[in-house]
């Protein structure tokens, strides 16, 4: 709690690297000028995983400020808030870095990282 992210892009991406990195189905409930509430969705939607983050109009920026970090069911690999954006701006570095680089090994390498429990 208590984490400051400059804009609201800035929080959901935050939220979506958490979403590949756990394994867990998040959805957006509220997200507005104001407000972004975030719950999870897993267990048939009895987890009562959540977080919500408030924009400040005195100092322009978001602010994590609730938080329940206890998920109550397993790790999932079918995740909805992943997007082909996320995932290559993972990859641009690697990339650049190797011109010649196989499409599957980028695939591998993303299966690789981002599937380890």
């Amino acid at each position: 709690m208590g984490t400051y992210f400059t804009d609201k892009e800035a929080f959901k991406d935050a939220i979506r690297t958490y979403v590949v990195h756990s394994g867990r189905n998040l959805k957006l409930v509220k997200n507005d000028n104001s407000r972004v509430r975030v719950c999870c969705i897993g267990a048939q939607g009895q987890c009562e995983w959540y977080e919500y983050c408030g924009f400040l109009p005195s100092t322009s920026c978001w602010q994590l400020r609730k938080i329940n970090d206890v998920h109550t069911y397993a790790r999932q690999f079918k995740v909805d808030l992943l997007s082909i954006e996320w995932l290559s701006g993972r990859l641009e570095t690697c990339i650049s870095q190797n011109p010649k680089l196989r499409s599957n090994n980028v695939r591998n390498k993303a299966v690789k990282k981002w599937t380890q429990v």
